[in-house]
């Protein structure tokens, strides 16, 4: 998969990244709160990079399913 480079500051970078690793490395111990708000940080993200053209709408479909 090729990564693409996302102009976010690096602090909220990590903040995400910790977010979705919460929820992939305890996915039946977490709150489905959480699991819906790191969704839509995810949904957010992919529909963020579709709109500045940086990557391709089956990426966003990829990014949000997974």
């Amino acid at each position: 998969m090729q990564r693409l480079p996302v102009s976010a500051d690096m602090n909220c970078q990590e903040i995400w990244r910790a977010d979705i690793d919460l929820v992939h490395r305890n996915r039946r111990a977490v709150d489905p709160q959480d699991q819906s708000d790191a969704f839509l940080q995810i949904s957010s993200i992919a529909a963020l990079l579709a709109a500045r053209r940086l990557v391709n709408i089956g990426t966003v479909i990829a990014m949000i399913a997974s």
